[in-house]
């Protein structure tokens, strides 16, 4: 049976943090020129570009919510995927426009059962289902079959929705805005709302005629 792929939305910039206040980043290892997920530390607020990954968010058999993690190395988008429940692996594709056909199950990770409103376990769609694991010792993110809840995902930037963005885009934003829910003054209703409801403004007064104009005025009018 055939998997149907959705793109539901797109995160970046955001960042995959650990619940020991690291981000989850690839790197490649000399001399071997292999590439590793790794835990790195974060320095202060602005991380720079240190960890900052794409999310994007797949609807899998058009119900399953599920996420792919792309990370920028050099010219190349690096996805993280499972194939044999052994180690984490990686495809690097061009940088480009990525459509659904892209995102094979291999791609695919989902939160697990594990975990709170803050950290949750991240568990990989395809079989065997193996679970992101910190090791903390190495400052390495590997797989094992232990649900723990390491994880969250920080947004950076905007959350573009997808679906039915090209039929929605000219009726709800005609000013050209992408939707996104972190931009409230791009709001449609907002906007008219700020064009119907402008105040009124006050009527100018008529300038009041001086005492001398008046006098002379008078005077005229009694000859």
């Amino acid at each position: 049976m055939h998997s149907k792929v959705q793109i539901d939305g797109i995160r970046h910039p955001a960042l995959l943090k650990t619940s020991n206040g690291k981000c989850v980043c690839v790197q490649t290892c000399r001399p071997s020129q292999s590439l590793q997920l790794v835990a790195e530390n974060l320095h202060g607020n602005d991380p720079g570009d240190v960890g900052k990954v794409t999310v994007y968010d797949i609807l899998y058999n058009e119900a399953r919510p599920c996420m792919a993690f792309c990370f920028e190395l050099g010219d190349k988008a690096v996805f993280p995927v499972v194939t044999d429940g052994k180690e984490v692996k990686f495809e690097a594709l061009p940088k480009q426009e990525f459509t659904k056909e892209t995102f094979k199950e291999k791609f695919l990770f989902q939160w697990g059962e594990a975990g709170t409103d803050d950290w949750r376990s991240l568990k990989s769609v395809a079989n065997p289902n193996m679970y992101l694991f910190v090791e903390e010792k190495m400052a390495r993110v590997t797989i094992k079959p232990v649900a723990m809840p390491y994880f969250r995902i920080d947004e950076k930037g905007e959350n573009v929705k997808m679906r039915d963005q090209a039929n929605s885009a000219l009726e709800l934003h005609p000013v050209g805005f992408p939707w996104s829910t972190r931009a409230p003054t791009r709001d449609p209703l907002a906007l008219s709302t700020k064009l119907k409801y402008r105040p009124k403004r006050k009527p100018k007064k008529k300038p009041k005629k001086s005492f001398v104009k008046s006098w002379m005025l008078r005077k005229s009018e009694s000859k």
